[in-house]
């Protein structure tokens, strides 16, 4: 009875062993399925922070102002890898121009509204890659968030794009811009920002530069001899908004931007910045050359048509 109690309690005993060995086991398997769940979070966020290239990098900027009288006050930016970029401020027109190589365009830097001019310029930030194209930030004026515009500059072909982005908070995190350094990674026109704990998504759209008053209008061009065919290709350039297209069957209409190259109108796709050709005058005639011009009745050896031109789509004949 005895040796039957005790074979009884080494029974139990064996039993309870194989309880916590298996506790232990599950336990064990639960840390270890925790840790690599962990693992993998951890992975994705390297993942993430991965995403944010160092393409291009914040210079460290040294901004001294070189100018100064009653209508405008100029600054230069430069580091040990930028030279030749300033800002002329007007104060009359409360406007900013950004002058970089041979290029000058408008900026939207607010130095008046709710700002000094001396935070105003603090606030500029440029970042620049490899390739030598640059980055700039500028505080925009904004009624809510801290807002910034991004300008892009390709310095090779010579053309400007930008985009905005604010913080959306509420929070006074000026210091917090200041003292953290920024970097972006892009892709086909498209950006990732990065600012402190901050991440900002977006897309370059190429804007227009400085161009002389006198291609301002409407060009256009009719292919068609017979009097009872409508369609014209044409271009509409105004300041604010320009357009190409086809009025008629098969008609077509997109935005478009533009820059003035030794004496001719280049033009672009808005949405892509893609070169689709230039309006140039020669002997008192303008002239178009693009590949999306055609004339179906004629056979021609080039791509160059000639335009009509009226100031505007309602002086059109």
């Amino acid at each position: 009875m005895v040796k039957d109690t005790y074979k009884n309690k080494d029974v139990m005993n064996n039993i309870l062993k194989d309880c916590v060995k298996n506790v232990v086991l599950v336990s064990l398997l639960l840390i270890f399925g925790v840790n690599v769940y962990e693992c993998k979070k951890q992975g994705q966020n390297i993942n993430d922070k991965i995403t944010i290239s160092d393409d291009y990098l914040e210079l460290n900027l040294e901004k001294i102002k070189i100018n100064e009288n009653e209508k405008n006050i100029i600054y230069e930016l430069g580091s040990s890898v930028l030279k030749n970029v300033f800002i002329n401020l007007d104060l009359e027109k409360e406007s900013a121009i950004l002058k970089i190589e041979d290029q000058e365009i408008l900026i939207g830097l607010n130095f008046t509204y709710d700002i000094n001019i001396e935070d105003a310029i603090q606030e500029i930030k440029i970042l620049k890659n490899k390739n030598g194209n640059i980055i700039f930030l500028f505080p925009t004026a904004t009624e809510e968030y801290l807002t910034f515009q991004i300008l892009k500059y390709d310095q090779q072909n010579k053309i400007f794009s930008d985009d905005h982005f604010y913080f959306e908070t509420h929070d006074d995190i000026r210091n917090l811009y200041l003292n953290s350094k920024a970097s972006l990674f892009e892709k086909n026109n498209s950006y990732l920002l990065k600012i402190g704990t901050f991440q900002f998504k977006g897309a370059f759209q190429m804007i227009n530069t400085f161009k002389n008053e006198k291609w301002d209008g409407v060009y256009y061009y009719n292919p068609y001899k017979r009097c009872d065919s409508i369609g014209n290709y044409y271009i509409d350039i105004k300041s604010g908004h320009s357009d190409f297209g086809f009025s008629g069957n098969s008609s077509f209409s997109f935005d478009i931007t533009y820059k003035e190259i030794n004496d001719s109108l280049h033009l672009y796709r808005a949405d892509d910045s893609k070169e689709i050709g230039k309006i140039f005058e020669d002997k008192n005639q303008f002239w178009i050359e693009s590949n999306l011009v055609e004339n179906k009745e004629e056979a021609t050896k080039t791509n160059i048509f000639p335009l009509k031109y009226a100031k505007s789509a309602d002086d059109i004949e």
